[in-house]
């Protein structure tokens, strides 16, 4: 987990209630942090909470932040998956025009 930052621990704890907006608004101001480490996971768990709401886009802009930007190297496996996944939704959304990749 983060260091000991006001806020950095708070979002957790939404989480585990459901209440991913409150997390979300919570990592949004985190990943302005002057501390790369906390921006950078700010941004990987904005890129997971993105991706959780079906928005692909948003969360390989998210991932490709923490990882171009705030140099956290373990993110580029998940850039490489989100981009995949946006790659097969394409090609889905090619072969069955009529239906939604995202909808569960």
């Amino acid at each position: 987990m983060l260091p000991d930052i006001p806020n950095s621990k708070k979002p957790k704890k939404y989480v585990k209630v459901g209440d991913w907006k409150k997390a979300v608004e919570i990592w949004t101001q985190l990943t302005r942090s002057s501390n790369p480490k906390i921006a950078a996971m700010a941004a990987h768990n904005m890129a997971v909470a993105a991706e959780r709401e079906g928005l692909i886009d948003v969360a390989l802009d998210w991932a490709n932040k923490a990882y171009q930007n705030f140099g956290l190297r373990r993110e580029h496996p998940y850039v490489n998956q989100l981009q995949n996944r946006k790659m097969q939704m394409q090609q889905l959304k090619e072969q069955l025009p009529n239906v939604d990749p995202q909808k569960r």
